[in-house]
């Protein structure tokens, strides 16, 4: 009968670690951006300061260049300066979707603010 109290304190620290909240789960925020760059996974992206586009007489050199569908960028209240080409610039096989920027502004442009490949202008 002693067997059933060994097993308590095993049994106990086993229920703590199962019931504890968030024992071993982390949440991830949205991934951060330093600097230009290209971004070919879905999901949610924010500045983390201004960013400025590398200059170039090319119009459709952009600071950050999307190959992914549904992607969000929170520009966070920071700016692009697209040294006067686009400054977000998509991509893909096809039309691209679910695409959202929000938050912050894009200057400096020739062309436009946020530009697809197929011509179907999403912002300005």
């Amino acid at each position: 009968m002693r067997r059933p109290a060994a097993l308590s304190p095993i049994a106990l620290a086993l229920g703590a670690i199962i019931l504890a909240p968030g024992a071993g789960a982390r949440e991830e925020g949205p991934t951060e951006i330093e600097k230009c760059q290209t971004i070919s996974n879905p999901g949610s992206y924010k500045l983390v300061n201004n960013l400025v586009a590398p200059t170039t007489t090319d119009p459709f050199v952009p600071c950050l260049f999307i190959t992914a569908n549904f992607v969000t960028i929170d520009l966070a209240g920071f700016s692009i300066d697209a040294g006067g080409g686009t400054g977000i610039l998509s991509t893909g096989a096809q039309v691209l979707h679910g695409l959202a920027v929000r938050n912050g502004s894009i200057s400096k442009l020739v062309h436009r603010a946020v530009e697809n490949s197929h011509r179907r202008t999403l912002g300005a």
